[in-house]
């Protein structure tokens, strides 16, 4: 367990330099915001989350509630179920759920 515990973090900590690399506002998000996109990004790989043109773009405007609305038409969303919704708020809002 504790080892899966050190690969898991190091598979987070990979993600989030990815995005930092990928995302220009990845940096000035607040934390909720960020963790969105890193469980996005876990989720998805960088690869196929970087195809989310128009949510990045909300993102890079601060445009938040275009950013969730963004998120939620995919096939990502469909998949995921509740746990879209739940994420699509946290982008609308930077606060938890």
């Amino acid at each position: 367990e504790e080892e899966a515990l050190v690969l898991l973090g190091n598979d987070i900590s990979r993600v989030i330099v990815e995005l930092d690399q990928n995302i220009p506002a990845f940096s000035s998000l607040n934390e909720i915001r960020k963790r969105v996109l890193v469980d996005m990004g876990f989720n998805l790989g960088i690869s196929r989350l970087m195809k989310f043109r128009r949510m990045l773009a909300a993102l890079e405007t601060g445009n938040w509630k275009q950013a969730s609305v963004e998120m939620m038409d995919s096939r990502w969303a469909r998949q995921v179920g509740s746990r879209a919704e739940c994420l699509k708020l946290m982008m609308e809002t930077g606060e938890e759920q």
